[in-house]
Formats: C-alpha cells, structure tokens, sequence
C-alpha cells in the first residue's frame, strides 16, 4: 500500500484536485511564530490538497453559522521529513484552512514508508471571524503502508505521547518508545489486528460515511477514528456505544495529563511531604484510569 492507495481508498467520487499547496501560503493566512515557521520549512517536503469535497460536488448540506464553518471537508496530504512535530504541522493548517480537513501525513522513505491520518474540531473565534480556536484532534497510529504493522501513537489524541523524529534505520527506537506488548498493535499483525484495519479503511471509504450533513460526515470519521483506538484494546472494531467509549476515552486523557504535570512537580519538588502528596495523587489518578480502562473494556464483554 502506498499514499496512492491511501486517498484511493476513501473512494471519493469527485475528481481528485491533487494540487499542491505552497507552503508560504499558511504564513500568508496566519501570523506563525518562528518555531510554526521552523516546523514547516524543515519538516515538511510536501503539502498537496487531494480533494475538496463541499456541497456542489457531493451534494451533502454544508454547515457555515457563527461558530462552524463545514462548508467543506478538505483532504490534505502532507509528505514529511521527520514525523517529530506532525501535530504542530497540522495545527499551523487547520489554523490557516478554516474549514474541516482529513490530513494524511506521511513518510515516503523507503525503509519507513508509513502514514497516520488525522483530524481536528474547531470553532470560530468569537473575539475575531477571522481565526479558528482548535479543540480535541483525533488521530490513528503511524500505520506502514502495507500494514504489516501498526506504531501506536495513542490513536485520538489520548495522551501526552510525542512522537520521536524518524530517519533511516530508526526502526528499534520505534519499537522501544511505542511498541505495548499488550496491544493487539504490536509488530506483526495478529489474525483480530488485520480485521481491526480492514474494518476501519472500509469504514472510512465515501460510501460508508454519514451523509446527513458535512458537519456529520466529519463526525463520523473522527468516531471511526476513535474506534481504530478502542479496537486495539477491546481486539475488534466496532461503533456500537462510540459516544459512551469517547467519553470514557476524554476522562483517561485529562487523567493522563493531569498526572504527566504533576510528575514533572514531583521531580521538582524538594520538601518531603510535598512529593508525598502528589505521589499519592499520581496513585488516585492511577487507578482511575485502570477503573476506567476496565469500564471500556466491558463493552467488549
């Protein structure tokens, strides 16, 4: 599988536009910070809008009132050099392209020839129409174009976890930094792991998208995407209670991130009873999140 057949797979019904997108253009539309700017000029090769799907084209209702703007659902392709800052990457986009996007990232090196798609909510400011506020992103794991295996970078956002820049021969730091040997997704496909796959690309094909609205059509792919997540807990994928799994999914977030920060106040803290105190915080939120993960996991029982 290659980044052809990626956007070939979504089966798309309009002509593909395939036209690349400058990247001084984004500094054109917004104001970046010189690291936005660094990101963009050293890990991008490659921006190339693939397809526009608005509601002349596809005749699915767009959504444009005072806080959404679906008057389309763009999908980009991004070619990079390093995966390190892709989530910077796509926050300088939807940024700058104010409407919905399906942003296809991928590595075309012929060693680590892989690809994570990703997608991002987002309202309209209210102090200034002309700006976006980012909320909640959602994406999969580095997937290797012929899916023989899966590096799982916490498939919709669910936690902290940064991504290590990659070049040739990085293949053990790969499996050292992301590589959970409880999950279905470690190297090499397990029988439930190559079902998981083929379920989610089917699922995420055109004809198979909700097409109430635009608006509900992204929706839809983002729930796609938080089952692929689910699944490589549960063993099989499956949009049955998808907003109860969210939920559950959202609270193991903000778990996490409340205990990434207070480990970073534990190194720092000198006086004994305060690294007391939140240790046993950490502990609480510890075993919240097990309680939690273990509430996911009844939905498969």
């Amino acid at each position: 599988m290659t980044i052809e057949n990626i956007i070939e797979n979504l089966n798309i019904p309009t002509s593909r536009i395939s036209k690349r997108i400058p990247k001084n253009s984004f500094e054109t539309n917004t104001k970046l910070t010189s690291a936005e700017k660094k990101y963009l000029a050293n890990d991008v090769k490659l921006i190339t809008l693939e397809y526009s799907l608005v509601q002349q084209n596809i005749q699915v209702p767009a959504i444009l009132d005072d806080e959404y703007n679906y008057s389309a659902i763009n999908i980009i392709s991004v070619q990079l050099n390093s995966v390190r800052n892709f989530k910077k990457i796509a926050s300088v986009i939807n940024k700058s392209i104010p409407t919905a996007n399906l942003l296809v990232f991928y590595l075309d090196d012929e060693q680590i020839p892989i690809c994570l798609l990703h997608t991002q909510t987002k309202r309209i400011n209210q102090a200034d129409k002309s700006k976006m506020v980012l909320l909640e992103e959602y994406y999969s794991g580095w997937l290797d174009f012929d899916i023989k295996q899966w590096i799982p970078l916490s498939s919709s956002g669910m936690t902290e976890c940064e991504s290590i820049g990659m070049t040739k021969n990085s293949h053990s730091e790969l499996d050292s930094e992301f590589t959970n040997k409880n999950d279905l997704s470690f190297r090499g496909l397990t029988t439930e792991s190559i079902k998981v796959y083929a379920s989610f690309f089917d699922a995420i094909r055109y004809e198979n998208l909700i097409k109430y609205d635009l608006k509900a059509m992204y929706q839809d792919i983002i729930d796609k995407m938080v089952a692929l997540e689910i699944a490589t807990k549960l063993g099989y994928f499956s949009l049955d209670d998808i907003a109860e799994k969210k939920e559950i999914l959202r609270q193991i977030t903000e778990l996490t991130k409340q205990n990434n920060s207070l480990k970073k106040e534990h190194k720092k803290a000198i006086n004994f009873s305060d690294k007391a105190n939140l240790n046993m915080q950490i502990q609480v939120n510890r075993k919240s999140i097990e309680d939690l993960e273990n509430k996911l996991k009844e939905f498969g029982s």
